[in-house]
């Protein structure tokens, strides 16, 4: 009991025995406009006023330059500045909380750095807490520079309304730098080429402006135009904006007309069917270099060579014989003229591609071929079933000379079925495809096979589909229930009901009068 009763004494005696700061500081941290007013709120947690008075709080502002003033002691503030007040509380909806805010009337640009919030404890631990204090201060200037071969294209602005003309050759390596001024804090800065944020790790740079911190930024990028070619307009783009949502986007850019280096055109107007001999005549024209028929050839869709040799024929498995002719060598303008002979179904489905490679620059543009337009034909007969059928055939002849190009349509859930096609059908039962050639590059027999004959399949609406490469045509298929026939296929009429039923009351009238 002796023990206890000292022990409290000792308390009660020596109260500031035993207490260690602690300390917390509100916001932690601040980004302020000039003249903005903020309040900046330190708390110490104990249970006794004596141990804050005799061990008081201390705020301190350091600067960027590292200098420190001392804005206020205890209760007391001792910043000489009619800007500064400071306010001593106890923290709401708290007995052990006491605060002690910093108040700024008009944030000016000396307030930039950081404050400190120091209380020292009865082992003189020092305890210190910081508030990094940021004011804010837009872009001062931002610009963009384009380095393409020979020219260089620079802009402070956004897109210019007057597009600069550069070519593919020159295009496809350059630089681009982008440098923001005088922002506080350092910005968000993007360099975006037609749209895509490039990677790039930007250089950055503090400098002191008066009694503020100004950041710069730059943005040096080798840019490929891997993705943009065949484009007519490219967008270079530079943006910057403060951190957090309190200032504008800032941009400057560049939009250049990029105009082909090489290009290559090929007409085709005549109609043709499969069989013909057909002409097309190209043109591949240069901006400023001199063009070499050597360097022109006949590639596939996948891009490998067909025909690698101008002025000679050449013999293709897939597409045939061909020959390629070339007139203005070592000028800036050629004339290509190809020849088909025999046209083939390939060069509908697939096509030929001009193309002319030098050194540093490739073109390709593809050769069409226009397949003249004729009438199509489809004999598909009538169809007679009876319900509980097995099987049901649909047979058409439709002169058209390929089976990729007839699918049929009906009710059914989904597309159309296509060539050796297998669909199950909840109504109307397995349905199935074929088709084959009847008459070389003239005629082919499509078939659509049905199983189980219902009356869903009597009423449905099925169609054919053939296309001829220049309209899409359709016939109905007429599919009706055969009446005279009997369900097993027997030869012969079908009793009417009427007879049934005289017959049935015969049978009955003479076992009851037997």
């Amino acid at each position: 009991m002796a023990v206890v009763f000292y022990f409290l004494f000792f308390l009660v005696t020596f109260p500031n025995f035993g207490h260690s700061s602690n300390i917390t500081i509100q916001p932690s941290m601040v980004q302020a406009m000039l003249l903005e007013n903020v309040t900046l709120d330190c708390r110490v947690n104990t249970q006794d006023l004596n141990y804050i008075i005799s061990k008081p709080v201390i705020w301190n502002h350091v600067s960027n330059s590292g200098v420190s003033r001392q804005m206020s002691i205890g209760f007391y503030l001792t910043a000489n500045n009619t800007r500064f007040s400071l306010k001593y509380e106890n923290a709401i909806g708290s007995t052990t909380d006491y605060s002690f805010q910093l108040q700024i009337l008009g944030v000016m640009d000396q307030d930039d750095g950081k404050f400190v919030c120091q209380h020292t404890s009865n082992d003189s631990t020092i305890s210190m807490k910081e508030v990094p204090f940021t004011v804010l201060h837009d872009i001062e200037s931002i610009t963009l520079e384009v380095r393409i071969a020979n020219q260089t294209l620079t802009s402070n602005r956004s897109i210019q309304p007057k597009e600069p003309s550069v070519y593919e050759t020159d295009v496809r390596s350059w630089v681009a730098t982008c440098v923001v001024n005088g922002s506080n804090p350092e910005p968000v800065v993007k360099l975006r080429v037609d749209g895509n944020i490039l990677s790039v790790q930007p250089n950055v740079t503090s400098r002191l402006v008066g009694l503020r911190r100004a950041f710069d930024v730059k943005f040096i990028q080798n840019v490929s135009l891997a993705g943009h070619m065949n484009k007519s307009v490219v967008d270079v783009i530079c943006e910057a904006q403060l951190p957090g949502n309190r200032s504008q986007l800032r941009s400057a850019g560049i939009r250049l007309d990029v105009q082909p280096g090489i290009s290559a055109v090929c007409y085709s107007r005549e109609g043709k069917m499969i069989g013909d001999n057909v002409t097309i005549n190209c043109f591949i024209s240069a901006n400023r270099t001199a063009l070499d028929c050597s360097k022109v050839t006949l590639t596939n869709a996948t891009g490998n060579e067909v025909l690698t040799k101008v002025g000679a024929d050449s013999e293709n498995p897939n597409f045939g014989r061909m020959s390629l002719s070339c007139d203005g060598s070592n000028t800036t303008r050629l004339q290509i003229i190809v020849t088909v002979n025999s046209l083939r179904e390939v060069h509908f489905s697939t096509g030929l591609y001009l193309r002319y490679s030098s050194g540093e620059e490739t073109t390709t543009t593809k050769l069409y071929f226009v397949l003249k337009e004729s009438p199509v034909l489809a004999d598909c007969p009538k169809v007679f079933a009876n319900i509980g059928r097995r099987d049901l055939t649909v047979k058409c002849i439709v002169t058209i000379p390929s089976c990729s190009s007839i699918r049929w349509e009906g009710p059914w859930q989904g597309p159309p079925l296509e060539n050796m096609d297998r669909k199950v059908d909840t109504v109307l039962g397995v349905l199935e495809s074929s088709c084959k050639i009847v008459e070389e590059n003239k005629k082919v027999g499509a078939d659509l096979k049905i199983s189980e004959v219902t009356e869903a399949i009597i009423q449905a609406n099925i169609n054919i589909l053939y296309n001829n490469n220049v309209n899409l045509m359709r016939m109905p298929i007429q599919i009706e229930k055969e009446n005279n026939k009997s369900s097993h296929g027997n030869s012969g009429t079908v009793p009417s009901e009427r007879a049934i039923n005289l017959i049935m009351l015969c049978v009955l009238l003479s076992v009851v009068y037997k």
